[in-house]
């Protein structure tokens, strides 16, 4: 819910593409993320019921930014 929050607030403030370029310097840096190529700060709506009944298609995505993952 936090992450949620931030990419809400960074898009609403438009620092959406800030927010991505620091997220994806610290993904290069974290060997979990090995295999990551790019990051997005994105927002998506779901159907509240049917994401617990196991259909997590969002009913709508805004994408803000899009950053390349750089090593």
């Amino acid at each position: 819910m936090q992450a949620s929050q931030t990419a809400k607030l960074a898009v609403e403030s438009g620092t959406a593409a800030d927010l991505c370029r620091r997220v994806a310097a610290n993904v290069a840096v974290d060997d979990a993320f090995v295999d990551a190529t790019h990051v997005q700060v994105r927002v998506d709506w779901f159907d509240a019921i049917a994401y617990w009944t196991g259909n997590r298609k969002p009913l709508r995505t805004q994408v803000a930014a899009t950053c390349p993952v750089e090593p």
